[in-house]
């Protein structure tokens, strides 16, 4: 099996749903409550600029799990996830949350250039700043 880094970019309203949705699929705790920080384009953009999404990468992810994820954004069940044992969320929270989401990545049916201030750009959206050290 061959790696298909993807990147999920999801509203900041999303990312603690998805986060329980995504380490209950095994991908981990956090991946998107502790994703990188993301706000609307804003050359006045600072560190302390509220985001309104965050970003996650999985440069591990599989061509499997990126067509799942796809599907997922499509508002298709995730029968992957045992939801008896998944507290915190909803099947149909964890849908609706999912549906938010954007998937890019180096393959697939809408292959993306590695670069994750370009796909950002693309969207109109940009990191929100590091704090100056």
């Amino acid at each position: 099996m061959a790696n298909v880094p993807c990147i999920i970019i999801v509203p900041e309203a999303q990312a603690e749903k998805l986060s329980i949705v995504f380490d209950a699929m095994g991908r981990g705790p956090n991946s998107f409550t502790r994703g990188r920080k993301v706000c609307a384009k804003d050359p006045g953009a600072t560190f302390e600029t509220a985001p309104t999404h965050r970003l996650m990468q999985d440069m591990s992810a599989t061509a499997e799990l990126e067509t799942m994820w796809r599907l997922m954004a499509a508002g298709d069940a995730m029968p992957q996830v045992n939801w008896g044992d998944t507290p915190g969320i909803t099947e149909g929270s964890a849908i609706a949350a999912a549906q938010s989401m954007s998937v890019f990545s180096v393959a697939g049916p809408m292959q993306t250039a590695w670069n994750a201030e370009a796909i950002l750009a693309g969207q109109s959206l940009q990191f929100v700043p590091d704090p100056k050290i």
